[in-house]
C-alpha cells in the first residue's frame, strides 16, 4: 500500500501465526498469546506433546509448530467443555462468567449434536468419540475436527479467559464491538478509541469479518487525506501475511474486540490447567 505521509500513531508489530483449515480464529489467538508471553507458547507446546504425540517426549519440529499449538487450544476449548472443573473454575474467574459459559456449552453442545446427525449410521467412527466426549474423554481425532470447525466469539472469550485476558467492550455499542462505516457520526471517537486499545502493551485486538474469518489488529496508521480516508489498520491475518488495510474500507460487517492482559491471572491459570492435566 502506498499512501502519502503514511505514520504509525499506534501498536506494534505481532508474530504471525498461520491457519490450518478454519483455523483462524485459534491462530488469531496463538499470535497474541505469543506476543504477551513465552510461557503461554511452551504451555500449548507441552500440551500437545503429552495429549496428542504417540512418544510423550522430545521437541516439536519448527515447521510443525503453529499446527501444534493450535491443535492444544482447540483441546483446550473442549476440555472446558469436558471437565467440571474447569467449567467451575472459568464461572468464578471469567468476567461475566456464568453467561459467557453457558452461551459456549450450548454452542458446543449443538455442534457435537450436528455431527451426529450428519454422521448417522454411516459413520460409526464419529459416534463413537463424541460418546467417548460426552463422557468426558477426548480423542484426537474428535480434537482435529473440531478444530476444522469456524470459532464464534464465545469460543475465543473462553480461551482467553484460560490465559488471563479479559473482554474491554467499547461502550458505544450494545454488545461491546467497535465498528466503522461511511456514516459515522462519532468517527473521532472511534478512532481515539481505537488509538488508546492500541497503545498500552498489555492490550490486544482481534478484527473479525462476519462468520467467515478472523485476524489481528495490532497498528494505527495515519496518512494525507481527508477526515474518515487517512487511516489504516496494521493487521496480521492468519492466511500467511502481514498486511495493510484502508479504515475506509470497512464496514458494520467488521467487528473489532479487545482484550487486556493480566500476566498473574495468566500464570494463575496455566497452575490450574497444568494440575487438571497432569503435565
Amino acid at each position: 500500500m502506498s499512501l502519502p505521509g503514511l505514520q504509525k500513531i499506534a501498536g506494534t508489530e505481532y508474530p504471525l501465526v498461520h491457519q490450518t483449515l478454519n483455523t483462524c480464529g485459534l491462530a488469531s489467538l496463538a499470535m497474541i498469546f505469543l506476543h504477551h508471553s513465552k510461557e503461554i507458547d511452551e504451555f500449548l507446546q507441552r500440551v500437545y506433546i503429552r495429549k496428542c504425540m504417540q512418544k510423550k517426549a522430545g521437541n516439536i519440529a519448527n515447521d510443525k509448530h503453529d499446527a501444534a499449538i493450535l491443535w492444544s487450544e482447540a483441546f483446550l476449548l473442549l476440555k472446558a467443555r469436558a471437565s467440571r472443573r474447569v467449567a467451575n473454575w472459568l464461572k468464578r474467574t471469567t468476567t461475566d462468567g456464568e453467561f459467557v459459559y453457558e452461551d459456549f456449552k450450548l454452542n458446543l453442545d449443538l455442534l457435537v449434536d450436528t455431527m451426529i446427525e450428519r454422521a448417522g449410521k454411516r459413520d460409526p467412527a464419529t459416534t463413537t468419540v463424541v460418546k467417548h466426549f460426552r463422557h468426558g474423554t477426548i480423542r484426537r481425532n474428535f480434537v482435529r475436527h473440531y478444530m476444522e470447525q469456524y470459532k464464534t466469539q464465545l469460543e475465543l472469550k473462553i480461551l482467553t479467559a484460560m490465559f488471563g485476558y479479559e473482554f474491554i467492550p467499547f461502550r458505544g455499542d450494545t454488545m461491546g464491538n467497535l465498528y466503522f462505516n461511511a456514516a459515522d457520526r462519532d468517527l473521532v471517537a472511534k478512532i481515539g478509541f481505537l488509538k488508546d486499545m492500541l497503545e498500552p502493551p498489555t492490550y490486544a485486538a482481534l478484527l473479525g469479518h462476519g462468520q467467515s474469518h478472523w485476524m489481528v489488529l495490532h497498528s494505527l496508521y495515519k496518512a494525507g487525506g481527508s477526515a474518515g480516508q487517512q487511516y489504516v489498520l496494521g493487521i496480521n491475518d492468519p492466511l500467511g501475511s502481514s498486511t495493510r488495510m484502508q479504515l475506509k474500507n470497512l464496514d458494520s460487517s467488521y467487528l473489532i474486540y479487545f482484550f487486556s492482559f493480566n500476566e498473574k491471572a495468566c500464570r494463575a491459570g496455566m497452575d490450574f490447567l497444568e494440575s487438571i492435566l497432569y503435565l
